[in-house]
């Protein structure tokens, strides 16, 4: 299911009250069905830009979204704790504007970052298992490493030409 919703909806809505209300009925559901019939699902949540086209919708941010979700490390949390019955993965940008804020509803001390390393997308994401009260400690190997800088700080002029450098000059 792909759900694409307005810029006008509050993110933090869909981490609470959805995905909260969204668990709930999954729990509710599965303790009346069957082993084979119990669903146990990945949600990923990311926020940023598409466009519609012939064929629906495209943009690097849908991309995103799916690479996350369909990210060995998603299917590797949920499948190391089988009494979750989902996973819920959200983009470091989605846990920066509102995790980390502590919106109602949302306990930023739940989450754990994770490293995605899906096709061409390596990026940080972060993962919950909702509906559990203690969240399970992830195997070492899906963990992401705390992030520092990227580069080193971009210099605010260029260096000046030392006496030892030859002045190279191009010819047309």
């Amino acid at each position: 299911l792909l759900l694409l919703v307005h810029a006008e909806v509050s993110t933090a809505r869909l981490l609470h009250p959805l995905i909260t209300a969204l668990v709930s009925g999954l729990v509710e559901d599965n303790q009346h069905a069957s082993a084979a019939e119990r669903m146990r699902l990945r949600v990923v949540v990311h926020a940023g830009e598409i466009l519609a086209d012939a064929h629906g919708h495209t943009g690097d941010d849908l991309n995103h979204a799916f690479r996350l979700l369909n990210a060995e490390v998603t299917r590797a949390v949920l499948a190391s704790s089988p009494v979750a019955t989902l996973v819920l993965v959200v983009s470091e940008v989605v846990y920066q504007g509102v995790v980390r804020h502590a919106h109602a509803g949302i306990d930023p001390d739940g989450w754990q970052p994770v490293h995605i390393h899906e096709k061409e997308t390596v990026a940080r994401a972060w993962v919950h298992l909702p509906g559990l009260a203690d969240q399970p400690d992830l195997p070492a190997v899906l963990v992401a490493p705390e992030v520092g800088l990227a580069s080193p700080p971009i210099p605010r002029e260029l260096p000046r030409p030392t006496a030892d450098r030859k002045s190279t000059r191009l010819n047309s």
